[in-house]
């Protein structure tokens, strides 16, 4: 396949024949989107626990972005039924929810004896004080007002699943040795 054939330049291509030759190659058919790869050991398992669609749907493509396995559910009965498969190693979660039981959600995950290792970032739209200390009290490791930064989303969500993935290592460690 000659991608030069419009030039007339015995020596070097023109940047119009060099640009024409990149655009003319066919597109790639292999997936090139994160969401179409598969989850492995490193792939950080993370639930999206909101009603704003919006909100839901830009963090969870933004984590995806960043190769990790998102979902997003609405409602807690789904959390339920996806903790009971597989432990996730972050659950974020919306305070604002329609039914506002944000906070009984957080309370539960961080008392549970199979979700007390699992990494909780609480967000809310109100920037009130009083709601980010109950939070943290109910067992979040995490809090962010909405609107926020996705800079600042990348670096929480960092630092909580390497803190999942090191607390999953001693607990690994600890089995290996009784």
């Amino acid at each position: 396949m000659n991608l030069f054939n419009d030039c007339d330049s015995r020596r070097s291509h023109c940047y119009f024949c060099l640009t024409k030759a990149i655009y003319d190659l066919p597109f790639p058919t292999w997936p090139i989107f994160p969401q179409s790869l598969p989850v492995t050991m490193n792939t950080a398992r993370i639930i999206v626990l909101t009603s704003n669609d919006t909100i839901g749907s830009i963090i969870t493509y933004r984590l995806e972005l960043l190769g990790d396995a998102a979902y997003r559910i609405s409602a807690p009965d789904q959390l339920e039924a996806i903790i009971a498969s597989s432990v996730p190693q972050l659950v974020i979660i919306d305070l604002d929810n329609s039914d506002g039981s944000g906070i009984a959600i957080v309370e539960k995950l961080a008392t549970d004896i199979r979700t007390c290792n699992v990494s909780i970032l609480c967000m809310s739209a109100e920037g009130d004080l009083t709601l980010a200390d109950t939070a943290y009290r109910a067992g979040a490791h995490e809090f962010l007002v909405v609107p926020f930064d996705m800079l600042l989303l990348e670096q929480k969500v960092g630092r909580l699943t390497s803190r999942a993935w090191e607390l999953s290592a001693k607990v690994d460690s600890q089995t290996a040795k009784s």
